[in-house]
């Protein structure tokens, strides 16, 4: 039961979802205009290149003290800083013109982890053995919200302006900010779902939040002993994040290409471009809503995470010449193995600590973004479209070897 002026669990987990698809709505709004503003401001391919290098290196620094200001101080102040962060980088967008600003906007990102926020609140409001379903299903409402964005983000830039479309996300993310003020308590990690206690009232409710603010005000967000745990002394959330990042890194470079190779060696077009990007969100979806779920009620997560890699393994084998076919298994391996993953890690730390490691987990992306297009680029050239498909068989073959191997151990 919730505490006076509470919202229950499940309308905690009905808000959360509403603002995740909010979020994802407002950056692929935002993601449109962005390419036809630096179009017109005559930037060449080099700028934007320097400014997905920017946007992932801030990214990377950012995610990990999210995370610990998360454990911190809360699920619900890390959101609302994420979504101002968000509105405040759209705003700046939509009011300047020039590439200076372009760049000066992408530094309010660094804090912008609003579905790493969402995951804080799913993962201290679910039971640990349902977290990889509920993550899952967070994970659609962010395809609905990208699948909503890509689709009407053309409509708008054409009936109006590349501005008016960054003004409309920065509208929708200050929306955001104050429905989760209003929605989110200020603390879940000391709430009565967590210690199982239907009957708390809201003189307990107080003591925890006191609580939890008193043992916040002596730790510190940058804090390396606690980032170091997880990556040298934390056996299993080293093993989890060496399988994100041993599988992520072809997926990546494949990723950062994907363009090049659509458009010089496949002839997509514009409009093509846009299906593929609203067929990926639906096949996400798919597999989050529906295949998440049915699989961890039957399966292990150590068994699902081998069916993962080996569904790479064999799809990333083939050169990419049927584009469609090829993002089918690719969708469907990526999102089981990031869906268990970070369901994974968040069970292998303490309550505690939930929010630090999905940073780290998250900052993982970052880099791979950081290198891949660089990475990337040289493979094309040199080697050819098969080298992706080469690296990434390997790598899924490797890690999916080791999973099955260490499970039939313990069988």
């Amino acid at each position: 039961m919730a505490g006076k002026g509470q919202l229950s669990p499940s309308a905690i987990m009905l808000s959360t979802h509403a603002n995740i698809a909010l979020y994802s709505l407002a950056f692929w709004i935002q993601q449109a205009a962005v390419p036809f503003l630096l179009q017109k401001w005559e930037a060449s391919n080099l700028a934007f290149g320097y400014l997905q290098t920017m946007f992932a290196a801030v990214q990377l620094l950012g995610g990990p003290l999210f995370g610990r200001f998360g454990d911190l101080y809360g699920a619900r102040l890390a959101l609302c800083l994420a979504f101002g962060a968000s509105g405040i980088s759209c705003l700046t967008v939509a009011l300047t013109d020039g590439l200076f600003w372009m760049f000066l906007s992408r530094l309010p990102l660094m804090l912008v982890h609003a579905m790493q926020g969402g995951q804080m609140v799913v993962t201290d409001l679910s039971d640990p053995l349902k977290r990889s379903d509920s993550l899952a299903k967070l994970g659609i409402s962010y395809g609905v919200g990208m699948v909503l964005g890509s689709l009407s983000s053309g409509f708008i830039i054409k009936a109006t302006s590349e501005h008016y479309a960054c003004f409309i996300a920065a509208v929708l993310s200050f929306g955001s900010m104050s429905a989760v003020w209003l929605t989110i308590p200020a603390n879940l990690k000391a709430s009565p779902v967590m210690s199982k206690s239907s009957t708390a009232s809201s003189s307990a409710d107080d003591a925890n939040e006191a609580g939890f603010k008193s043992s916040s005000s002596g730790a510190k967000v940058f804090d390396l002993a606690k980032f170091s745990e997880f990556l040298v002394k934390n056996r299993r959330t080293r093993w989890l994040l060496a399988v994100k990042v041993v599988t992520g890194i072809p997926i990546g470079l494949l990723q950062s290409m994907m363009p090049i190779i659509s458009v010089k060696q496949l002839g997509a077009t514009p409009q093509i471009s846009g299906i593929m990007m609203a067929y990926v969100a639906v096949v996400s979806m798919a597999v989050q809503g529906l295949g998440i779920s049915v699989l961890t009620k039957r399966f292990s997560d150590s068994l699902l995470l081998t069916v993962g890699c080996a569904i790479l393994t064999a799809f990333l084998g083939t050169q990419i010449y049927y584009l469609f076919v090829c993002i089918l298994p690719l969708v469907i391996g990526l999102t089981l193995i990031n869906v268990l993953v970070s369901s994974a890690l968040t069970n292998a730390v303490s309550l505690e600590d939930t929010g630090s490691v999905l940073g780290i987990n998250m900052s993982i992306n970052s880099v791979i973004r950081i290198a891949s297009p660089t990475l990337g680029g040289l493979m094309l050239d040199n080697l050819g479209v098969w080298s992706f498909g080469f690296l990434g068989s390997v790598n899924s073959a490797l890690v999916a070897a080791y999973i099955l191997r260490a499970h039939l151990k313990r069988v």
